[in-house]
């Protein structure tokens, strides 16, 4: 490692331990209204008893995590925000992860400076979120496509879904190289690790049928248009809480842009196929929340790194987060549709750089790290 690596890499470390000390002292209304609910249920029923019934409308892995942090015997705040912490920095080794398979010299410094980047700071550290864990499934999935790894995609992509269903963003990308490679079997593998994910929570009592439905049940509890900077963030403003066929035409819309997607998937390197497919299905669907488009980026970051013409998407994408999130922390919607055009943008430009553009010479050794037999960096 160079020594300005490594310099660097000290820098970081030293800005993450301030940054992230100071922001776990936040407390924020997910946390008060759910997580203290759930891990004070975990605290008084036990790490494992608990789970013989339903206590949480999420899925069993993440309240596995946060089981097993309890008997630590750490504050409410502090255990929750140390598994969003951890997360995060298992988040970063992915991001070196499929660097390295891109085949980018700079995957440590990416890794290191991923950590600083506003959207991930505000998502775990502060908030206390969890979504740091499917995006780094997601992530692992992209480096396994990329290597062409076809299963082993399909493994994370499905244990990425069964911490939350978020991950179904990644499907179109996923589902598109099973259909170009054939390998058919691939499809059986999301559905097969998501019921391995919930046998131990049905083995302590959790009823099966309601493991099973608690993707159906989040979408029935969001009662609103969207709160992501999406093609709704506009319409939300004049109707909050949307109607059921609005609901069902986006939903069809969606299918057909998923449909089209694979249909005419292009023949270019992955990664910005990957995220074409993460801005494009939340930017499509109603019911979104603020942090969904995390996956994105990530993405996008990466993406800059390996080629210079993704450095204004992912200023883009990260505009389009921030202004989401800042309108959730201060109920003003208009920042939100704000965010929304730098969305819009970064999906039109992801698009043109996907169908329209020339490869760039980086796209040459992206497309030579994802040849069978070869192996990474």
């Amino acid at each position: 490692m160079r020594r300005q690596d490594v310099r660097l890499l000290i820098q970081v470390g030293a800005s993450v331990i301030v940054l992230y000390t100071a922001l776990g002292l936040f407390a924020g209304p997910d946390l008060k209204h759910f997580l203290f609910p759930w891990f004070a249920q975990i605290r008084e029923t036990g790490p494992v008893a608990v789970f013989a019934a339903p206590f949480s409308n999420y899925t069993p892995p993440y309240l596995y995590l946060l089981s097993a942090a309890s008997v630590l015997g750490l504050s409410p705040l502090f255990t929750i925000k140390l598994v969003s912490v951890l997360a995060t920095f298992w988040l970063a080794l992915a991001v070196r992860r499929l660097l390295i398979t891109l085949g980018s010299d700079r995957h440590d410094e990416a890794a290191a400076i991923s950590l600083l980047l506003p959207t991930v700071f505000l998502n775990g550290p502060f908030l206390g979120q969890c979504d740091a864990l499917w995006v780094a499934c997601c992530l692992y999935a992209v480096a396994a496509a990329v290597q062409k790894r076809t299963f082993v995609m399909a493994a994370w992509a499905g244990l990425g879904f069964a911490i939350k269903a978020q991950a179904l963003f990644l499907a179109p990308f996923a589902l598109a190289l099973v259909v170009r490679e054939r390998k058919w079997a691939a499809l059986l593998i999301p559905p097969a690790v998501y019921l391995l994910a919930i046998i131990p929570a049905w083995l302590a009592g959790w009823p099966l049928a309601d493991l099973l439905m608690i993707y159906v049940g989040q979408v029935e509890y969001t009662h609103w248009l969207s709160t992501a900077p999406n093609l709704w963030a506009l319409p939300a403003i004049f109707a909050p809480k949307g109607s059921p066929e609005l609901f069902l035409a986006a939903t069809f819309a969606t299918i057909v842009a998923v449909v089209a997607f694979v249909w005419r998937f292009p023949q270019r390197p992955l990664l910005a196929a990957a995220l074409f497919s993460a801005i494009l299905v939340p930017w499509l669907l109603p019911k979104m929340h603020e942090r969904y488009l995390l996956l994105a980026d990530l993405l996008s970051f990466c993406l800059a790194y390996v080629d210079r013409r993704g450095i204004p998407i992912f200023l883009a994408v990260q505009t389009g987060s921030l202004l989401s999130l800042f309108a959730y922390a201060t109920n003003f919607d208009p920042l939100n549709v704000a965010g929304s055009f730098a969305m819009t943008f970064a999906l039109l430009a992801t698009g043109r750089l996907l169908f329209v553009l020339p490869p760039a010479g980086d796209e040459k050794a992206i497309t030579a790290a994802a040849a069978p037999g070869s192996a990474p960096r």
